[in-house]
């Protein structure tokens, strides 16, 4: 109620005031990959719509119909649906989330279209994402950025199509990512590149990535591999960079099918 519904003290629908810099800008394009923890808002209020008070849903499926067509149709919003690295990704993961959360099927299919023939270019054949390994911290970076691909296809796959295996071109997939990333979870002192300048010893921990991965793929040596590795730590950066916090809420996939909520 606070956050989305009392319209004396929620926040507004849009970010056009994100990152903004005192004096040189009233905001920034950037700032759109901040509400990315919004992701599991809106799945966790889908997961309890049939027990939700009615007019509390109703209030925050408005929020979130309002601020999805915000970042659809706004120039910031537009901006980062066009970055080639890990912004775009998380533009496209918080809109599949948003569109999931208010049954805008029609998007879903344009955003699932996109993910094959745009997004996955990121990602190489062998499964690396240079874009994300050129950066000063590259180990956590390409961690993130396969956190947030792995998040996207759960949410884009259907009973028919896992996104996971999607390969376009010479492009690679999602798995492929895992593929490449896992020897370097399983062994960091094996990481070929050169160590992130900042934040270096926070990873890895439970990567929620090795268990959408493995589940879609069959592979269990992901789940397995988590079991092991440290449980998060309340650590700003942690917190900050990964969105996916509570793998219940996406796996299995949630249902489009509307439900009663309660009045």
């Amino acid at each position: 109620d606070v956050w989305f519904v009392n319209d004396s003290i929620s926040m507004r629908p849009s970010l056009s005031c994100s990152q903004s810099i005192r004096g040189r800008c009233e905001g920034r394009s950037f700032g759109v990959i901040d509400t990315i923890q919004l992701c599991e808002v809106a799945l966790a209020v889908r997961a309890l719509r049939t027990v939700l008070p009615r007019k509390l849903y109703e209030g925050v499926l408005q929020w979130f119909t309002q601020y999805l067509d915000w970042l659809v149709t706004s120039e910031f919003g537009r901006t980062e649906r066009k970055a080639k690295n890990n912004h775009g990704v998380c533009w496209y993961l918080q809109a599949a989330c948003f569109a999931r959360l208010t049954e805008n099927g029609a998007l879903l299919d344009e955003l699932r279209q996109d993910f094959r023939c745009v997004l996955l270019k990121q990602i190489e054949r062998n499964g690396a994402m240079p874009r994300e390994l050129a950066r000063t911290k590259p180990y956590g970076y390409a961690l993130f950025t396969l956190e947030v691909f792995a998040g996207l296809a759960a949410i884009l796959c259907t009973p028919s199509e896992n996104c996971f295996l999607w390969r376009e071109g010479d492009s690679g997939s999602v798995a492929d990512a895992m593929a490449f990333l896992y020897p370097y979870i399983l062994d960091k002192k094996a990481w070929p590149y050169p160590a992130d300048v900042l934040f270096f010893d926070y990873w890895p921990c439970r990567q929620s990535a090795l268990l959408l991965v493995g589940h879609y793929t069959g592979e269990r040596k992901y789940r397995t591999l988590w079991d092991k590795l440290p449980p998060w730590r309340l650590k700003f950066e942690l917190l900050r960079n990964f969105p996916i916090r509570t793998p219940e809420l996406w796996l299995p996939q949630l249902s489009m099918n509307n439900s009663q909520v309660t009045s």
